[in-house]
């Protein structure tokens, strides 16, 4: 069953809130932020602390190594705090949880799927992480700093994932990513710049077009659906719902005050979400996703990212 909000007392109250708190533009981590302390191991875990999270992992940690990991990912936390909407939810009784494996083996043990570098478990509010992948042998610079950051993205929403269809969440933790540059430095102020060269990572170099899935499909995804259709999909495929999640993020986030104070009702209501079995409040329905499709393709036709959404 689905709830959509109306209420314009409340409305009117959140567009003024919004307005007086400004949308982030930069953000660059300070050496306070590499800050970490080494806990006594617990059984085989060698455990250190950052400000916000709890790492474990099998192997003692390289120091300068986990001065850097521990400045990224708390960079993540600070992010999603300065953004002017209730997004930041970690696990309420534990400290969120990052379990770094030192290779395949070990991330796939941990339960982590074969072939991936990061994932976050819903079932015990934790990120997985391949260090190999994060930091490799050859020295080269790291592909995995965007992933982390999507993935540390879902671990600072831990409490209202399950509240939201996966879009959702999965489009957030994807605008995250976009505007991230490098080494917990993140820029919002070229975010469509940034959304254009990440989508463009997620499709063929040669292809002109960029595939996205249509709205219309996307909104009836469950968790389950989502993970069926991303994991058993050929080649560039398993993208599509992650393209058409971040530019309707996009969409919400950058369409001026009174879109993002019906974003903040949205969030705002989840919490009467108190069981799996709750009516869930909708942002966007089945019924608006013509016009969300035609207002995507043409203005990111205007920026010269041409959009097909599929079926």
């Amino acid at each position: 069953m689905i709830r959509t909000i109306h209420s314009s007392i409340l409305f009117f109250a959140l567009l003024a809130s919004l307005t007086a708190k400004e949308w982030p533009t930069k953000f660059s981590p300070s050496a306070a932020l590499g800050k970490h302390q080494t806990l006594d191991p617990e059984g085989e875990l060698h455990r250190y602390t950052t400000k916000n999270y709890l790492i474990e992992s099998s192997a003692p940690l390289d120091r300068t190594k986990l001065t850097d990991f521990a400045k990224t990912i708390e960079s993540v936390a600070v992010v999603i705090k300065s953004i002017p909407l209730p997004l930041y939810s970690p696990p309420v009784h534990n400290r969120p949880r990052i379990l770094i494996c030192p290779d395949e083996t070990s991330f796939v043990r941990a339960g982590g799927p074969k072939g991936f570098a990061g994932y976050y478990s819903g079932r015990d509010a934790r990120v997985l992480i391949r260090w190999d992948q994060l930091y490799p042998a050859n020295g080269i610079a790291r592909p995995m700093d965007d992933l982390l950051v999507h993935e540390l993205a879902h671990l600072c929403m831990t409490n209202i994932l399950w509240r939201c269809p996966p879009w959702f969440h999965e489009g957030v933790a994807e605008y995250l990513a976009a505007a991230h540059l490098g080494a917990g430095r993140f820029r919002f102020t070229e975010i469509e710049n940034d959304i254009e060269n990440h989508v463009e990572k997620h499709h063929p170099p040669e292809s002109k077009i960029a595939n996205a899935l249509d709205p219309a499909v996307l909104f009836t995804l469950t968790e389950r659906a989502w993970h069926t259709r991303t994991k058993e999909a050929l080649d560039w495929e398993p993208f599509e719902p992650y393209t058409s999640s971040l530019l309707l993020i996009h969409y919400a986030f950058h369409g001026g005050a009174e879109r993002r104070a019906e974003v903040k009702t949205y969030l705002e209501s989840l919490d009467q979400v108190i069981t799996r079995r709750s009516p869930q409040p909708a942002l966007f329905t089945p019924s608006q996703a013509k016009d969300l499709r035609e207002k995507l393709t043409r203005f990111w036709s205007t920026r010269g990212l041409r959009l097909h959404f599929k079926k």
